[in-house]
């Protein structure tokens, strides 16, 4: 995905819009998307890079973008040797980041499914294509947008569970690797909490 998963987020804020809004851009230093990957033993968690999204929006329709950058992985709970272990198997093992630096999420289709809830959330029901090294696999997903106080600005959260296989994000295809690889859960989960103005 320029940086990876919520953009969808955005485009929900316009609901009573009746024509399409002017594209949002994500406000990069209010917004991430954190990852969590669990382990025999532990669980570990950072962040993914974020560089670029879009969105346009009205009360039926939305489009957009969010471009993602796997090689800017960071892992917050993890230090010295068991760091470098862990950054090795995202960076080089899972997502091969030489190869493919970015990914990206385009939104396909977006529903609203119920009012909003007591804290001002409206929410919907995503379905957008991620593309994850070189492979693109359609993902389904809730979303949670609120209108902010300020005209223009959105904000919203999203997460999303994504299988490892469907992207062929394995461990290695050698005996020793593949049951390193049973350590490791199937899937690797996003929480995004973003901003757009």
């Amino acid at each position: 995905m320029r940086r990876f998963v919520p953009l969808l987020l955005l485009a929900l804020f316009a609901v009573g819009a009746t024509t399409p809004t002017q594209p949002l851009a994500l406000d990069l230093r209010a917004s991430q998307i954190a990852w969590t990957v669990a382990k025999v033993g532990k669980d570990y968690h950072g962040l993914v890079g974020l560089e670029d999204a879009r969105l346009s929006v009205s009360d039926s329709t939305l489009s957009g973008y969010l471009i993602f950058d796997t090689g800017g992985a960071t892992c917050a709970n993890a230090t010295g040797e068991e760091l470098d272990e862990v950054m090795t198997t995202l960076r080089e093992r899972f997502f091969e980041t030489d190869r493919y630096p970015r990914g990206h999420l385009v939104i396909q289709d977006a529903r609203r499914t119920g009012p909003a809830d007591d804290d001002g959330f409206l929410p919907f029901e995503v379905t957008g294509d991620l593309r994850v090294k070189g492979e693109s696999q359609p993902v389904t997903f809730s979303v949670r947008v609120r209108p902010h106080a300020e005209p223009g600005t959105i904000a919203g959260e999203a997460t999303v569970e994504i299988e490892r296989a469907r992207w062929g994000l394995h461990y290695g295809d050698s005996l020793v690797d593949r049951m390193k690889d049973q350590a490791i859960a199937d899937a690797i989960v996003f929480h995004a909490v973003f901003v757009a103005r």
